[in-house]
């Protein structure tokens, strides 16, 4: 743990500018704690090494789901989403193991296409998973494109890409997608041509938006007609308002609800997550015992009572239906390093999807 410890702390002032530092370091304080707590540091170390045993042999490997969420897990180079640049939240992610080991899913991909082998870490006290799969041809496609770049561009590297890039998102929002096998649907098309997204989460929105549409029809609709202005009742609390301003008023998210639920009513950010389980698994009581303490926390707070009950409501349906930001995030990630690729390396980009369709 004091390894992990150290290694972060020397990485926070590289990944973040002197003015971020302090907030930085107070949250990973608050992970550092939390992963001992639960006795998880070996995972954390297990997941490095072996995402920088396949790079070591020339391939790729990067983090997806809930492990994004985690300060640690992006100063360790397991992610490249910035969990506070995002606004994830780590209880999403350890608070769902609590009561097991962490698990880290890794996608890998060496040149050879094969997968490296590891050897978990299991003495201590955490029994560690890390999970490794093989990646589609679709999450391959980066690091393919990559390889060709750098036979040019030796020093070249995906982490170099710069995050707000205007010829990729213009390449997304014509919907020039081949290989992104995420949004080749024609509702994906329709809403990258219709919400012409300008930075990750909205890209993230699209997917999970077209997931809500499998359960809610309609749904899509709703998130169209609702345009770039998002709409909000005049008597919902400014929490609300600035919480769902990503998503358009809808709550689409896990950590959305985790937060309203935190800022309205003092909920635990832990409990939060737990709330959204109980909902999953159809335990009303617990839930009922949820929206007790929400009602009478919120109204403590100066919200109405009946304003408080049918904001609670809201929630609750749209549980069911709302996803993990951290894993939405990192596949569109994934579509943004693609389209950057295609629009700068277009040569290249053409040569590596021909050579993964084969």
């Amino acid at each position: 743990m004091d390894r992990l410890r150290q290694y972060c702390e020397e990485r926070l002032p590289i990944m973040y500018q002197p003015e971020e530092q302090s907030w930085a370091g107070l949250r990973l304080h608050q992970e550092l704690k939390a992963i001992h707590a639960y006795g998880q540091g070996l995972a954390f170390e297990e997941a490095q090494r072996l995402a920088q045993r396949v790079r070591d042999q020339g391939g790729f490997c990067r983090l997806i789901g809930a492990g994004c969420s985690s300060l640690v897990s992006y100063l360790l180079s397991l992610s490249d989403i910035d969990p506070i640049a995002h606004g994830l939240l780590f209880e999403r992610f350890l608070e769902a193991n609590s009561l097991r080991t962490v698990q880290f899913q890794l996608v890998s991909c060496l040149k050879d296409g094969a997968v490296a082998d590891h050897q978990p870490i299991t003495e201590g006290l955490s029994n560690c998973a890390v999970r490794i799969q093989q990646a589609t041809p679709s999450e391959a496609l980066p690091g393919r494109i990559a390889e060709q770049i750098r036979l040019n561009d030796h020093s070249f590297n995906l982490t170099s890409i710069p995050q707000h890039d205007e010829m990729a998102y213009a390449t997304v929002r014509a919907g020039h997608i081949e290989g992104f096998v995420q949004f080749q649907s024609l509702d994906a098309r329709r809403l990258l041509s219709d919400i012409k997204p300008r930075c990750l989460t909205e890209i993230a929105a699209i997917k999970a938006i077209l997931i809500a549409e499998d359960d809610e029809p309609g749904t899509l609709d709703e998130f169209i007609r609702r345009g770039a202005t998002q709409h909000h009742s005049e008597s919902e609390e400014w929490q609300v308002q600035v919480t769902l301003n990503e998503t358009r008023g809808m709550i689409l998210f896990q950590e959305q609800i985790m937060l309203i639920l935190n800022r309205l009513a003092d909920i635990p950010l832990s409990e939060g997550y737990s709330f959204i389980k109980a909902v999953c698994k159809r335990q009303w009581e617990r839930v009922a015992t949820f929206r007790e303490w929400f009602v009478v926390a919120a109204v403590g707070n100066g919200m109405n009572e009946q304003e408080a009950l049918t904001l609670f409501e809201n929630i609750r349906n749209s549980s069911t239906r709302a996803v993990c930001k951290a894993h939405h995030l990192s596949e569109a990630t994934l579509a943004y390093q693609t389209a950057f690729l295609k629009s700068h390396f277009p040569r290249e980009f053409e040569r590596s999807l021909q050579i993964i369709q084969q």
